[in-house]
């Protein structure tokens, strides 16, 4: 509608920054009330505004020990992918804060993704029973590095290499290089959550997400 403002909404997950507002604490304990409140919070600021949900998918640091100890991102070394809510822990560092970086879940796990839709669903229903989905147009998500989903490593998890093969199997005229496909993984794992968003809410809704970081520029694994 001409004249009415659209504003972020940002529902804090696992994110330790946060952890007083943080919906999603540890393991697959999700605090919709919390959730909720953050919403309110933030329809404060306008009372008048239509809001984007800018949702956190970061699962948190003991989710891959607790939830899904096999679906943790693997490099092609061998070695869990390390990192915070927000940035990666460079390769090869041995001497780190093991309260600041943790491992990271595979963004092909479907424990994590279907944890996160579990908490989207749970989310759409409480802000439908308080009455404020009616301020709801649509939802962002954000997560791993820097937000947006980037990758710098190939996911080698068992998880991983499962979704490829389904993937070339459902899309035999895509390039095969799987390193291309690792790149695409965060905005797969979107969609699937934007098909649970909009199923939830049951109206018309945009739902926008990260496709392939700009930032990623590591040519050694055959990126183009």
């Amino acid at each position: 509608r001409r004249g009415v403002p659209i504003t972020i909404a940002w529902i804090h997950g696992a994110n330790p920054m946060y952890m007083n507002n943080s919906s999603w604490p540890t393991g697959f304990e999700y605090n919709v009330k919390k959730a909720a409140d953050n919403f309110r919070d933030m329809m404060r600021g306008d009372t008048n505004a239509l809001y984007m949900i800018c949702f956190d998918c970061n699962a948190p640091r003991d989710f891959v020990a607790k939830c899904c100890p096999d679906e943790g991102w693997i490099d092609e070394n061998g070695d869990p992918v390390l990192g915070s809510t927000g940035y990666f822990l460079s390769p090869g560092v041995k001497n780190y804060d093991t309260k600041s970086y943790w491992p990271w879940v595979s963004m092909a796990s479907p424990v994590w993704r279907d944890a996160v839709k579990r908490n989207l669903r749970a989310l759409v229903a409480e802000l439908k029973r308080t009455g404020h989905a009616k301020k709801v147009i649509g939802i962002h998500f954000l997560g791993y590095n820097d937000g947006q989903f980037g990758m710098n490593r190939p996911d080698y998890s068992p998880c991983a290499q499962k979704e490829y093969e389904r993937y070339v199997k459902e899309n035999p005229a895509v390039s095969t290089n799987y390193w291309q496909f690792c790149r695409q993984l965060g905005t797969l794992a979107q969609a699937d959550f934007a098909k649970a968003f909009k199923a939830a809410m049951g109206k018309d809704v945009v739902a926008m997400r990260w496709d392939d970081a700009p930032f990623v520029v590591d040519y050694s694994h055959g990126a183009m």
